[in-house]
């Protein structure tokens, strides 16, 4: 895409989220942007995910962000920081999937393996690895104020020797009701323009699969595909302003007598509540 709107190409590809900026800005300290306002560590996502959007029109967000970003990596390089304050930042931020890369050069993207860096699921499981994947389908900004949470729970042993997992999202709006600029509301094609339509995308074990899900103990439609010898299903999901929703799916893994499960997740604004609930080995 970059090559055909611009005619260049690229070495690589580097993505940092806002969250990672104030993992930075612990380090670094509060950064001046020309024009704006000072960014500190505490208020750094708010101000780019939300604020901008409520108060500067369009030009004035693509200046204001690149003038942000700009800044504090300026002050990451020139600024003497703690060196430690600094790892702890970029391993937080790593460990969230906050920072990912892609490289045009084979070489240098096979150092990157399937690491987190890379943020490709494996295609083989050490445990089974449920993935679960956030997508605005507003065409809007409310993603910011989604609170989402997610249970797994690993089941019984199966006679084929697999498992089945019991996997619980919930999205909870703190959108208000009134009172958002159409920045933030963007296109609302959940048809209320406060609501936010969200794509939730389950990622089976590799080899597993999807069985069923329910959305507020109701069957509901879900799209279905196959993602490197993964399941993946996808339920689209609105939530009003204080409200939630829960998505509850049943997952079956490939066959594997381990009895503790992982979950990846979509980085969001505001961090997840997790909770794995393990059972014992097959062979105990």
């Amino acid at each position: 895409m970059f090559r055909r709107k611009t005619g260049t190409t690229v070495d690589g590809v580097l993505a940092v989220d806002p969250v990672v900026l104030s993992y930075l800005l612990k380090a670094t300290g509060p950064v001046l942007v020309p024009g704006g306002v000072p960014l500190a560590s505490e208020k750094v996502v708010q101000t780019l995910l939300n604020d901008s959007y409520q108060r500067l029109d369009v030009k004035q967000q693509d200046e204001f962000f690149a003038a942000s970003a700009s800044a504090v990596f300026d002050s990451f390089f020139k600024k003497n920081v703690n060196p430690r304050v600094l790892l702890s930042a970029f391993d937080r931020a790593i460990t969230e999937r906050r920072i990912l890369f892609w490289s045009a050069r084979p070489e240098e993207q096979r150092t990157f393996g399937e690491s987190r860096m890379a943020g490709t699921l494996p295609e083989q499981d050490t445990v089974p690895t449920v993935g679960v994947f956030l997508n605005d389908g507003s065409g809007a900004k409310l993603g910011y104020y989604l609170r989402p949470t997610a249970n797994l729970t690993v089941g019984e042993c199966r006679s084929d020797g697999r498992r089945e997992l019991r996997l619980r999202v919930t999205l909870r709006s703190t959108a208000p009701k009134s009172g958002l600029s159409k920045s933030v509301l963007g296109l609302g094609l959940a048809g209320d323009p406060y609501t936010a339509r969200t794509l939730v995308s389950i990622f089976s074990p590799a080899g597993g699969a999807v069985l069923e899900a329910r959305l507020d103990g109701a069957e509901t439609a879900l799209g279905s595909g196959t993602e490197r010898r993964r399941h993946v299903a996808t339920a689209s999901v609105d939530v009003g302003p204080g409200a939630e929703r829960a998505l509850e799916v049943t997952v079956l893994t490939a066959k594997t007598g381990v009895g503790q499960a992982e979950l990846w997740l979509t980085p969001t604004a505001s961090p997840w509540t997790t909770q794995v609930h393990s059972a014992p080995s097959c062979d105990q």
